[in-house]
């Protein structure tokens, strides 16, 4: 049998939990088929995992339940701060836009900020103009791991690459223009402020 993808075995449940809470119904499969460009069929295998593995049930319609248990623990209020730029930095407006009381359950009980995504440098990564990017607080990061980074007052969201008399923040999105170029290439420094380290995507439905 082939093996399931975990990453989107993970996506597909938050994105389900996060529409219920959003829309107060689940999604059909042909929403979540267009979500994740995947087949209906593929999708009916995933969902069948997540119900084997106790993460969400059906009612006897076939309708997928999330199993509310899961939104009855705690939550943390955590803010909307600005905007991150997934292309070309912008920057980094730290006015308070909300406030969102999110499930411990899903998105830990670490010090969390939230940010508007907007371009597509970070499409890899699955993260798309519009979506809401959780990020964890803390100032250092591991080689390959999304970020905030803040250069010079701008924030962006990349791939963190250090090295040894620079840092390479990568974009996820290797599309080129016209004449070969990348529409997205590596922004080098000699220094830059890690504001939080990107692990979890909310998307703009």
């Amino acid at each position: 049998m082939k093996p399931f993808n975990e990453p989107l075995i993970n996506e597909m449940s938050a994105f389900i939990k996060e529409y219920q809470l959003n829309k107060g119904v689940s999604p059909s499969y042909s929403v979540i088929s267009t979500r994740f460009r995947i087949s209906k069929s593929v999708v009916a295998r995933y969902l069948k995992q997540l119900e084997m593995r106790g993460m969400l049930r059906k009612n006897n319609d076939g309708v997928i339940a999330i199993d509310t248990k899961l939104f009855k623990g705690n939550t943390k209020p955590t803010s909307l701060v600005g905007a991150v730029a997934c292309g070309t930095p912008m920057f980094a407006e730290e006015n308070i836009e909300g406030t969102f009381q999110l499930p411990v359950e899903i998105f830990g009980n670490s010090e969390n900020f939230i940010l508007r995504a907007k371009g597509y440098s970070m499409i890899g990564k699955g993260i798309y103009d519009g979506d809401l990017i959780i990020a964890r607080k803390q100032s250092c990061a591991e080689k390959g791991e999304t970020v905030i980074a803040l250069i010079d007052d701008e924030a962006t969201a990349k791939i963190y690459i250090p090295q040894k008399d620079k840092i390479i923040l990568r974009a996820a999105n290797d599309s080129v223009d016209e004449n070969g170029k990348k529409i997205y290439p590596d922004i080098i420094t000699k220094n830059c402020v890690i504001l939080g380290v990107v692990h979890k995507v909310i998307h703009n439905i």
